[in-house]
């Protein structure tokens, strides 16, 4: 069970993990491996196959064979333990295989084994992803020893704006990001402290790595119980995984710092000034559990969840393909109407053309009726004026006969 003891370096993404890892791993009986990020997940999936596995209580294989849930991990865990030392050979020669002078890695003073006869039975990760996985990987490996490495916010939150110089991607896209992610790290990894107790796990400062690495160096390894190597100092000579921060970017501006700030500071501080308690907290050690079984509970529900989210994803689907298939109808309808307005419009067009023209016609007419009444009334009135003439000329006619008359001479009597 002793061999079953590797080392986990957690804390904020570039708070110095990887170099802390390649000083750990020049020791003898210590093997550096690279970063992971499976096995916290792997140990909330083993919890959930675990539950299935009892769920019907003895009726079901793991219950029925009397078989725990922590006994169960932890002989997963030693399986792992085991492959892992076991693939040290194939790990140093792909090491080798794939070595570029180029890479600062690659310096002589990180090396996976310093001679074949190193032990390396244990084995160091660091991956800072891992600091909210602490509870699970305590499961899987109950004697492993964890180190909360803590380095200044300040320092950190450049250099993570700034990741992109080293890959192809930043951990921060603004600085009230960068402060608020250091300091998740931080609360979780000293929410570990306080339930598992100085014993388990072991706060370090990247500055005090880097300002005294030996006497910082002898108090890790008298917390994992290893003699010191010398070797171990090594790594810390060269630079690497470096940002490039310039003296520039270090400087802040008081007045566009939100409150984040000032709590990730004033939480530095108080890691400084404390050390991690002695014993385990009851009330943390039940917080760990509890935020462990909430992550197995969603993850057991995840698939049950995610069946009724299909089934109301396909429901969505077939309600938005008959709501489309409408929309085009209403569409096609929208378009053969908008054909029939149009039709309308120009029948409209046509036949208020057409009335204008009859209108006009009509305005002829009457200008032609008015020019035959006009033309009627002087010819009546020529006709009265004419007939007004004859009588007088028929007046002058019968006053001239009986003037004629008159004085004619009497008839004769023959």
């Amino acid at each position: 069970m002793r061999a079953t003891r590797p080392i986990f370096i957690v804390g904020s993404p570039r708070s110095g993990t990887s170099i802390l890892t390649w000083c750990l791993g020049q020791h003898p009986n210590l093997l550096g491996l690279e970063e992971s990020n499976w096995m916290a997940p792997f140990a909330v999936d083993l919890a959930v196959a675990f539950r299935r596995g009892s769920a019907r209580g003895e009726r079901s294989q793991l219950s029925s064979m009397g078989i725990e849930r922590d006994q169960f991990m932890q002989e997963i865990g030693t399986c792992i333990n085991t492959s892992i030392v076991r693939h040290r050979e194939a790990f140093e020669t792909r090491g080798r295989q794939g070595a570029s002078p180029l890479n600062p890695e690659n310096h002589p003073a990180f090396k996976i084994s310093r001679d074949e006869s190193d032990p390396k039975s244990r084995w160091v990760n660091g991956t800072p992803e891992y600091s909210f996985g602490i509870a699970g990987l305590g499961k899987l490996f109950p004697e492993a020893r964890f180190i909360h490495l803590v380095r200044n916010p300040d320092l950190v939150v450049p250099s993570m704006r700034n990741f992109d110089r080293v890959a192809r991607r930043t951990l921060a896209q603004t600085d009230e990001e960068g402060y608020a992610r250091w300091q998740a790290h931080a609360r979780a990894c000293v929410l570990a402290e306080d339930a598992l107790g100085e014993k388990i796990v072991c706060r370090a400062f990247l500055e005090d790595l880097v300002s005294a690495p030996e006497k910082s160096l002898q108090q890790i390894f008298d917390f994992i119980e290893e003699p010191f190597a010398e070797a171990c100092l090594e790594p810390l000579q060269k630079r690497i995984n470096s940002s490039n921060v310039a003296a520039a970017e270090l400087q802040r501006d008081p007045e566009k710092e939100s409150a984040v700030f000032a709590e990730a500071r004033e939480f530095w501080k108080t890691l400084r000034a404390t050390s991690p308690p002695k014993e385990p907290l009851p009330e943390a050690a039940a917080l760990m559990e509890e935020q462990f079984e909430h992550r197995v509970a969603y993850a057991h529900d995840l698939d049950a969840n995610y069946a009724l989210t299909r089934r109301a994803h396909l429901k969505l689907q077939e309600e938005f393909h008959e709501r489309t298939q409408w929309a085009l109808q209403l569409k096609e309808e929208a378009e053969q109407r908008a054909k029939r307005i149009l039709e309308l419009q120009n029948e409209i067009a046509e036949r208020t053309r057409w009335t204008l023209q009859l209108k006009e016609e009509v305005a002829q007419r009457d200008r032609v009726i008015l020019q035959v009444q006009k033309e009627l009334a002087e010819r009546t009135e020529w006709a009265l004026a004419l007939q007004a003439e004859n009588a007088r000329k028929d007046e002058l006619i019968l006053r001239s006969q009986g003037q004629t008359e008159e004085s004619a001479p009497p008839p004769s009597d023959v």
